[in-house]
């Protein structure tokens, strides 16, 4: 992973818009993290210098997905990360892993490689059905639709990295786009991260 490029730093307030953008129009969570926000105007024209809507945010997120509260998807999760913007290639992207989660295990056959992932999705049923999501995003992608950055973990920059948000998205990008396209991930880097359930 060494020939990742960065961007630049990122805030806590940057990555918890990314991850409530991403989901809360989603058929999975968005509904709950719509009722967690009172709306959906938190998410629109955000303003990072409203703390009160960064606060509203982060208590969406903790609630729904459990962040600070060492629950749900954030069980394990270090307390302190630094999080970073880098560019990948489509390329790269396929080999970051999937969390690890049933419904990406029996996707990859046990690899969690987002490419198996990506060529497994018309042959290998899940669980949770991760199919017909995965080729909605992909037909968007085609068409031109862009999303915010996936959301990824490492222990550094040169260790694997595994994704914390944007499975599917991930997975649409490896199967729509070409190689050497580049994607935008929101990366949290934490010697400790290697404690979190599902890395």
């Amino acid at each position: 992973m060494a020939d990742l490029r960065f961007l630049r730093d990122v805030t806590e307030d940057e990555m918890v818009l990314a991850f409530v953008r991403a989901e809360v129009f989603s058929a999975r969570f968005g509904a709950t993290f719509r009722r967690a926000m009172g709306g959906k105007q938190a998410v629109y024209n955000p303003d990072l210098s409203d703390h009160a809507a960064n606060a509203l945010r982060k208590q969406a997120l903790a609630a729904v997905r459990g962040y600070g509260q060492e629950a749900y998807l954030f069980r394990g999760w270090p307390q302190n990360v630094n999080w970073k913007l880098i560019a990948v290639t489509v390329e790269e992207l396929g080999g970051f892993l999937y969390a690890n989660h049933p419904t990406w295990t029996t996707l990859t056959h046990d690899s969690r490689l987002v490419r198996d992932g990506a060529a497994n999705v018309e042959t290998v049923p899940t669980h949770e059905d991760a199919k017909p999501n995965i080729l909605a995003v992909e037909r968007d992608v085609r068409s031109g639709q862009t999303y915010p950055p996936i959301i990824a973990a490492a222990t550094d920059e040169s260790s694997q990295h595994v994704l914390i948000e944007g499975h599917t998205r991930a997975t649409a990008y490896v199967r729509a786009l070409s190689p050497e396209d580049e994607i935008e991930v929101i990366v949290g880097y934490a010697p400790d991260v290697s404690g979190w359930l599902y890395y």
